[in-house]
């Protein structure tokens, strides 16, 4: 089983620890090596980069190891994936050709 940690109980994300595939079962732990209920992802996930644990709504914020750094820009179900494309970052304001060559570079399509 496929394995993402979620590093405080305040994250609305997870973070895959190798390549996801779309509709796979994935196991979560926390920091400390604890199992958490595991949850299917309905997106292919890249190693490193986040996946919603329940719904998110738009204006919500992004809360990643325990910290609020982003404002979700469109509603993201469960086990999908959370990136550029779905989220303001609070830090720096990234330019829509910027995301777009992101998510060419990552050869992301969206439902895949």
């Amino acid at each position: 089983m496929a394995k993402a940690i979620v590093m405080t109980s305040k994250d609305n994300v997870a973070t895959a620890l190798e390549n996801i595939n779309k509709g796979i079962d994935v196991e979560l732990i926390d920091k400390k090596g604890n199992t958490l209920p595991s949850i299917s992802v309905c997106e292919s996930i890249p190693a490193g980069n986040k996946f919603a644990l329940h719904d998110l709504k738009e204006g919500e914020p992004l809360v990643k190891y325990g910290v609020e750094c982003g404002t979700i820009t469109t509603n993201i179900l469960q086990g999908h994936f959370v990136h550029v494309h779905n989220v303001k970052s609070d830090r720096i304001d990234i330019p829509a050709p910027i995301i777009t060559e992101i998510l060419d570079q990552m050869h992301y399509r969206e439902g895949e």
